[in-house]
């Protein structure tokens, strides 16, 4: 499934000539849907241990509880599927959440543009594909206070951060991220404007075309200086 993937950017050359180029989303297909769902809070992430899903069922259970409206659709799927349609019986109100498995990349791009909320609880990542994506759809990131969410979103500025396995932390990230429409509608413009900037995959993949080219100069200009 798109949008669960982590990569990590495309690196050149070596010492004081490392390139980073992430490798960006394609703009002209994620982008935010006519109409925004209130409410409609989005897990893309696969349900493997490291993306610790149980932190993301148990922190959504207290927001379902104080707003009647809200509600969680679950994407993605793995070993550890069944023990979360498990617990999540367990901590949330029946037809208030919905598990919907591994889809493609339309669907995604649907579900993200219309998700007031993108989440993650993820221990560990490099560039987490699905964050970009999220940032260029408008969910809102609330997501696990590590390096690789820190690369790309700041808590307060353009996302809520809340420490990895800290379900009350989330819960807590959450209710501000929903809180104030005025910060969440800032916070999606920095978002797509920053995805325009450093992850369009068009410009990106132009880059690194650039790179190659240069590579191959530098390289012909040095075997003829040798000649």
């Amino acid at each position: 499934m798109r949008g669960s993937c982590c990569h990590a950017p495309t690196r050149f050359g070596g010492g004081d000539r490392v390139h980073l180029v992430p490798w960006g989303v394609d703009l002209t297909r994620f982008r935010p849907a006519a109409e925004r769902e209130p409410g409609l809070l989005l897990s893309a992430r696969m349900h493997e241990p490291v993306y610790d899903l149980p932190t993301v069922l148990r922190g959504v259970a207290v927001e379902l509880a104080a707003d009647p409206a809200a509600r969680l659709v679950i994407a993605g799927e793995g070993r550890g599927t069944p023990e979360l349609e498990r617990l999540a019986a367990q901590l949330l109100p029946a037809g208030r959440y919905r598990f919907i498995g591994r889809i493609g990349i339309e669907a995604m791009v649907e579900w993200l543009g219309r998700a007031e909320v993108y989440l993650s609880a993820s221990h560990s990542d490099s560039t987490s594909q699905s964050l970009i994506e999220a940032m260029a759809c408008g969910a809102i990131p609330v997501v696990s206070d590590i390096e690789g969410n820190r690369a790309w979103v700041r808590d307060g500025e353009n996302a809520r951060l809340f420490a990895p396995g800290d379900s009350d932390g989330l819960a807590r990230a959450l209710r501000a991220a929903r809180a104030d429409t005025a910060w969440a509608a800032a916070a999606r413009r920095v978002n797509r404007a920053r995805v325009e900037r450093d992850a369009d995959a068009a410009a990106n993949l132009g880059r690194v075309e650039q790179l190659f080219e240069s590579l191959v100069t530098r390289a012909s200009r040095s075997r003829g200086a040798r000649a």
